[in-house]
């Protein structure tokens, strides 16, 4: 695992979290047989249907006069899909307009190379 690039992934979902209108996220994570899910869910204005598949193409935005005041240039979540591969997963997003998105993705456990090497 690449953790300085996954600290990237983790920061930059938190940062549209909160970019998304809302005074509160939650970040939850759970262990599921091998593999460990990880979300993170605002309760924003979500993203619009018609929206949900642009959002990770690079330079988009579904609202382009928010972009100056909250220093955003449209790269964090092309970003974010570029650093889910490399980790071999993919973000999965559901989103309603007016009650906020949620962003998640699972990660396989790695093994202990500590446990391994005695």
């Amino acid at each position: 695992m690449e953790y300085d690039l996954f600290k990237t992934l983790l920061l930059n979902l938190m940062d549209n979290a909160l970019k998304s209108g809302t005074d509160r996220i939650n970040i939850q994570g759970s262990c599921e047989k091998e593999q460990y899910m990880i979300s993170i869910r605002d309760y924003g204005r979500g993203i619009p249907k018609e929206d949900l598949q642009k959002i990770t193409e690079a330079f988009y935005m579904v609202d382009k006069s928010r972009s100056r005041e909250e220093h955003g240039a449209g790269l964090g979540l092309a970003l974010a899909v570029k650093i889910a591969k490399l980790h071999h997963t993919e973000l999965v997003y559901e989103s309603v307009a007016g009650q906020g998105t949620c962003v998640s993705f699972m990660l396989a456990k790695e093994a202990d190379d500590e446990e391994e090497e005695t």
